[in-house]
């Protein structure tokens, strides 16, 4: 432990003598702050977007910042998930190549899909990670284009999203009917 200086006469307190506090030769950094209001907003702005998308069958609910959850009411359950994604890929591609997320975020997985923001995205690459994510319906089977979204219902899926300070934020997605 090394002292910064020597002991000196308190100006504000004539008579009393400061004594420096010793300083750490090997400080610890500080550790990098988490980004969870910023993941946050960026969660509530992409809602927004997505609900404009897909408003006719399906809305979000707000995102639970206690709980980290969102509620995905269906509206019309013989729409397919191919409906969905096509309604919806545009706001995604968007979401994901935002300035918010080129700044602060590295990637987002769910299941075992994963994407790797930073790197050129085009819809293809947004198909594999939905595709990467295996989703199963209520009974269990396996998630395809020609799924009706009324198959959804009572399934619960985790988006996970990382920043670049190293923190991860689950999100829980749980569909109901309207």
């Amino acid at each position: 432990v090394v002292l910064p200086e020597a002991p000196k006469v308190d100006e504000e307190k004539p008579g009393e003598i400061v004594v420096p506090k010793p300083v750490d030769p090997n400080p610890k950094p500080t550790p990098a702050p988490s980004l969870e209001r910023i993941v946050d907003d960026f969660m509530d702005t992409q809602i927004a977007g997505l609900n404009a998308g897909m408003t006719a069958y399906a809305t979000l609910g707000d995102l639970n910042k206690a709980t980290n959850k969102i509620v995905c009411t269906i509206k019309v359950g013989t729409t397919t998930v191919s409906e969905v994604a096509l309604g919806i890929k545009g706001t995604i591609l968007a979401a994901v190549s935002s300035e918010t997320a080129k700044t602060y975020l590295t990637k987002i997985t769910m299941g075992q899909g994963t994407l790797q923001l930073g790197e050129p995205l085009d819809a293809e690459v947004i198909l594999n990670f939905v595709r990467g994510a295996a989703l199963k319906d209520g009974a269990g089977n396996p998630v395809s284009g020609t799924t009706t979204i009324d198959k959804l219902v009572g399934t619960t899926i985790t988006a996970t999203v990382y920043d670049k300070n190293g923190y991860s934020y689950n999100y829980e997605i749980t569909f109901v009917n309207a």
